[in-house]
């Protein structure tokens, strides 16, 4: 019954069930290799759940190198084309306004001399 639970929260890769049915397992008695799957698997979506907050996080700060950071980091950790495709978007749009305000800055200049 244990290993049925790890094998379902393996094919969920659901944190809480990950979770769950790892502590099922040990208390079951399940050796530390029937669970190293269960265990890797949880650490992985941990960090990528964190991936995906930074994401947010950086989608709604100022700073455009964060953004960039959190796309990069979000891409090594293995986020999917589409839970970066918004970050990308705001990302094209931050670089978009910052060429703009860069652009009338220089014009401004310009015409002050």
């Amino acid at each position: 019954l244990a290993r049925a639970g790890v094998e379902a929260a393996l094919s969920s890769r659901s944190i809480a069930e990950l979770e769950a049915a790892l502590e099922e397992g040990k208390r079951a008695g399940l050796e530390d290799s029937e669970l190293s799957e269960a265990t890797l698997t949880l650490e992985r979506e941990r960090r990528r759940a964190e991936a995906r907050s930074t994401l947010l996080q950086a989608c709604t700060s100022a700073d455009i190198g964060e953004l960039i950071a959190a796309i990069k980091a979000g891409e090594d950790i293995g986020l999917s084309d589409e839970e970066l495709s918004q970050a990308k978007d705001v990302l094209q749009e931050k670089e978009r306004r910052a060429l703009r305000t860069s652009s009338a800055r220089d014009a401004l200049i310009t015409a002050i001399e």
